[in-house]
């Protein structure tokens, strides 16, 4: 079993879990936790023994999205290199031949929910706070929660950032589960989990290509086409890089639309 940098990965009772460890960080995306829960995915999926895949974090945040102080350093190389990883790791779960649920710990925001979007079974909690915010860095949204919510309610979240809860989450079809607290989130996801160790794999897994396949009619290889080049322009923007100094120096970004 491999050690990584920035996940903690280990198998338990036919499970495979990944549990991102940038606590000080609040769990931010950089390319190091990217490649690293890239490889600790593939372990578990090659792994016989595993018949689950478990994603959660150390800390009291699942995710705070992009990393914005790399985001600030970055080279155009570096950062093209960061958006193929980031769609990867999403692409990489949701076509993962075993179920991948998520024990969403905390809060999540920009790219950790979009992340969200690529799990089969998400429980959050109810209280926890979530926003899609790329548009406060003037960066482009997009996941397979687009899908989920309707066109109205994904317009409302990706033009304003707005923030909202797990309990909001559920209610419109973005997550399978809210709970009221970390000690009833470990007995559900602990359910799910037992129920799919006794399931059938191949059943499984071709029932989750057949749902994702559905999802791709829906306009999904579009979107991630259009996302790529999108994105591979906002990342050149004064508006994004004025977003990221300003989160470093600790003050109101000023936008300018160029």
């Amino acid at each position: 079993m491999a050690t990584y940098k920035t996940v903690i990965y280990e198998v338990k009772d036919q499970v495979g879990w990944i549990r991102f460890n940038r606590p000080e960080r609040r769990n931010a995306i950089n390319t190091q936790l990217l490649e690293d829960s890239i490889a600790a995915l593939e372990e578990a999926e090659q792994d016989d023994s595993v018949r689950a895949v478990a994603i959660t974090g150390e800390g009291s945040v699942f995710c705070a999205g992009l990393d914005l102080r790399m985001a600030a350093e970055d080279t155009p190389e570096q950062r093209r290199r960061f958006g193929k990883l980031n769609f990867g790791f999403r692409e990489n779960i949701r076509w993962c031949k075993k179920p991948v649920v998520g024990r969403v710990n905390g809060g999540a925001y920009g790219a950790g929910v979009n992340m969200l979007g690529a799990f089969d079974i998400t429980v959050v909690l109810k209280s926890s706070q979530f926003a899609i915010r790329e548009v406060n860095v003037g960066l482009e949204a997009g996941g397979t929660f687009l899908f989920d919510i309707g066109r109205a309610r994904a317009m409302e979240l990706t033009l304003t950032g707005r923030p909202f809860t797990g309990e909001d989450g559920e209610r419109w079809g973005m997550f399978t589960r809210s709970v009221a607290d970390l000690k009833e989130m470990d007995k559900v996801t602990q359910e799910y989990l037992d129920m799919l160790r006794e399931l059938p794999p191949l059943g499984m897994a071709a029932n989750k290509r057949m749902t994702n396949l559905l999802v791709d009619l829906a306009g999904w290889e579009s979107l991630r086409k259009v996302r790529s080049d999108m994105g591979a322009m906002l990342s050149k923007t004064e508006d994004h890089k004025e977003a990221a100094r300003a989160f470093a120096e600790k003050r109101k970004p000023v936008f300018h639309g160029r």
